[in-house]
């Protein structure tokens, strides 16, 4: 079982760096079914949004927002996978308000509080998150990617280290979705070393139970050519 848990991963923490303000979470086409209405939905198929959150450190003291990005990810008969970035923003009061809030728990989990203003400022509801550090950060960058990831100590304040974290997302981003559409999601997974990153490197408030759904879903459909970087104009 905790094998099969290792390639969401890989989607989930290829997570850095961003500029954008969200359009909206109606971003996949709903397919009609042919079965009447009052069928159950397929559960398997339904869009889930992902939080994506890179930190410089999975600590109650020391932690500061380096980057968020959402990622919608409908994992049907063909998946579609939709990366949007969340912080750094333009808009300065925005920006301000998700550093200021931004904080870890003990238990190394993201604020509920701070969660909360995410759905809230972004009109989201958001099914799960995933919180990285800089070295889980670079590490995906290398291994996936094979790009050298330089990370920020402390949340991006000028405008130059905003357009700077955007660029190497969407450039880290843009490489992990040409391997999806090549090669599909289990080589990616193959070559991830787990050990370099449990358990001091990340942390999620996702279920096994919906990790090994989506993982199904996933890794059944070989190359995944609908994957993309959406970047607000």
């Amino acid at each position: 079982m905790k094998k099969k848990l290792i390639p969401l991963f890989i989607i989930l923490f290829l997570v850095f760096a961003a500029l954008g303000v969200l359009a909206g979470t109606g971003i996949f086409p709903v397919e009609q079914p042919d079965t009447p209405a009052d069928v159950v939905t397929d559960q398997s198929a339904i869009q889930r949004n992902y939080l994506v959150v890179q930190t410089n450190s999975i600590s109650p003291d020391s932690g500061e927002l380096i980057s968020a990005w959402i990622m919608f990810i409908q994992p049907s008969s063909i998946s579609h996978i939709k990366i949007l970035p969340l912080y750094p923003l333009e808009n300065e009061k925005l920006h301000k308000q998700l550093t200021r809030r931004f904080s870890i728990t003990h238990s190394g989990q993201l604020d509920p509080q701070y969660l909360h203003l995410v759905e809230r400022k972004f009109a989201l509801d958001i099914d799960g998150y995933i919180l990285v550090d800089n070295t889980a950060a670079q590490y995906f960058a290398k291994t996936i990617a094979q790009q050298e990831l330089t990370t920020l100590s402390s949340s991006p304040v000028s405008p130059e280290g905003v357009f700077s974290v955007l660029n190497t997302g969407n450039s880290v981003f843009q490489a992990f979705c040409d391997r999806l559409a090549g090669d599909g999601l289990k080589p990616i997974s193959n070559s991830i070393d787990w050990s370099e990153l449990l358990p001091s490197h990340f942390s999620t408030n996702l279920s096994f139970e919906e990790l090994y759904l989506v993982i199904a879903q996933l890794e059944t459909q070989g190359a995944i050519q609908d994957c993309s970087i959406i970047v607000a104009q």
